[in-house]
């Protein structure tokens, strides 16, 4: 499994064709070495949306959620799903 901070690349509406080709170079390369991908960091819908456009499955952040104690976390999981 690998991991990307989405901080490390910036996105936001801005970002030219350029970027995003380059993103998209990069999860491919992951892809095909059969790396599981998870974006850390994700802020947005807009980031969130890129990344799954690019097909990376996970993705973890304050646009899902805040961090929670376990407890609260069992409590959300049973009630987004």
């Amino acid at each position: 499994m690998i991991k990307i901070e989405a901080s490390s690349v910036p996105l936001s509406s801005g970002e030219t064709e350029l970027d995003l080709q380059r993103l998209k170079s990069l999860v491919g390369l992951m892809r095909a070495a059969n790396f599981d991908i998870v974006v850390e960091g994700i802020e947005s819908a807009y980031q969130a949306d890129v990344f799954k456009t690019l097909g990376v499955p996970f993705g973890q952040g304050f646009h899902f959620s805040q961090a929670l104690p376990a407890d609260r976390f069992k409590e959300y999981y049973r009630t987004h799903q």
